[in-house]
């Protein structure tokens, strides 16, 4: 009999969450790093202001602005990457939904109405027994 879910699925579904897990990291790390470049870009740009014009031909502005277009460039990646990747939930309803056929949603119910008639019978003998045994142990009580 095939399985409906296949295990390597399975294993792929706990490695996509982690990879999600990853890149959430990925996005926190290089989020904090852009802008936290990013301000202190500003702060040097508000400390040399008579540089304003001249702020492109300084070289450790040059390599912090590299460094902080660098870092947004990966955040957006990531963000990307995030956006498009499907979570663990996702995944299984899409599982369960292409597994749910008509055919078998008419097979659980008709099983489940075979279920309902057994378990019907079976309370209703449970009642009868009950009701015999409280008959008999009244005629034993009254010998």
């Amino acid at each position: 009999m095939t399985p409906i879910v296949s295990p390597s699925l399975i294993y792929l579904i706990g490695v996509l969450d982690t990879f999600n897990t990853i890149v959430f990291l990925i996005e926190i790390i290089t989020g904090v790093l852009a802008f936290a470049g990013l301000l202190i870009m500003l702060i040097y740009t508000a400390e040399n202001a008579s540089l304003v014009g001249k702020l492109g031909d300084d070289e450790e502005y040059r390599v912090l602005r590299k460094y902080v277009r660098k870092l947004f460039a990966i955040l957006a990646l990531a963000l990307f990457i995030d956006l498009a990747a499907p979570s663990k939930t996702t995944v299984i309803q899409m599982m369960v939904a292409k597994n749910i056929t008509y055919e078998r949603v008419d097979k659980i119910i008709k099983a489940g109405k075979n279920v309902k008639e057994e378990l019907k019978k079976d309370v209703i003998d449970i009642i009868r027994e009950i009701k015999k045994n409280e008959c008999n142990s009244g005629i034993r009580d009254e010998k």
